[in-house]
């Protein structure tokens, strides 16, 4: 249920986000700059988020808080690895159809995408890098 307070925080949020970033600076509040990151979930509001907090979060210590890191940092080599794919089969002019690029960038094996970055150096087609 949507409430007055959140549609405030929305529009906060979506209209001055930068003052809303400072506000939690000046008044040195990185335990409620975490939450608010938490609960913006893997949207694009958390990566504008993201990009707005410098807070360095390294303090909190926290089983959960480590793990959370481990996983976004596990996140973004997947995504790493995922763009690498794509980029070397456009630089070799193979096309890649959204439906190729929608399975690559899903995938969250390692394992499977480490097979796609090798196969794609050497692929004539996208099928190339997902035969087995």
């Amino acid at each position: 249920m949507v409430t007055s307070q959140h549609e405030a925080m929305h529009r906060i949020f979506r209209h001055d986000a930068r003052t809303f970033a400072r506000a939690f600076h000046a008044l040195d509040l990185p335990f409620y700059a975490e939450l608010v990151e938490l609960g913006l979930g893997r949207t694009r509001g958390a990566r504008i988020w993201r990009k707005l907090m410098s807070v360095d979060l390294s303090f909190f210590r926290s089983e959960t808080s480590q793990r959370m890191r481990e996983e976004a940092r596990a996140e973004g080599r997947e995504e790493g690895v995922s763009h690498s794919i794509l980029r070397i089969l456009r630089r070799r002019g193979i096309d890649v159809s959204s439906a190729a690029e929608d399975k690559i960038v899903s995938c969250h094996d390692r394992v499977q995408l480490g097979e796609w970055l090798d196969r794609a150096i050497g692929a004539q087609s996208v099928d190339d890098v997902f035969s087995d």
